[in-house]
């Protein structure tokens, strides 16, 4: 980390981060409970639109994109082997 970044983001001494973590993940996962996985989209959409408001910044529009799947290959599957050279 540069001295910018830590002019910008001062040291805070009395942050705990992994109970600061445990409030906000209890909190969401209340009002989560029984969200449908389009009603997570939505909430998780909204979440971040008030994170950027939050901050400063616009929220940065995207296009949807498809997931990408990674196909699992098979560790028993005999790999093929090239010729050898020569």
């Amino acid at each position: 980390m540069n001295n910018i970044f830590w002019k910008r983001y001062p040291t805070l001494r009395d942050l705990h981060c992994v109970e600061m973590k445990d409030r906000v993940q209890s909190k969401v996962m209340a009002e989560t409970r029984e969200a449908t996985p389009e009603t997570l989209v939505s909430y998780f959409h909204a979440a971040s639109r008030r994170f950027w408001r939050q901050v400063g910044g616009a929220y940065p529009e995207s296009v949807a994109t498809p997931m990408t799947v990674h196909e699992t290959t098979d560790p028993y599957r005999s790999r093929k082997r090239s010729k050898p050279l020569g």
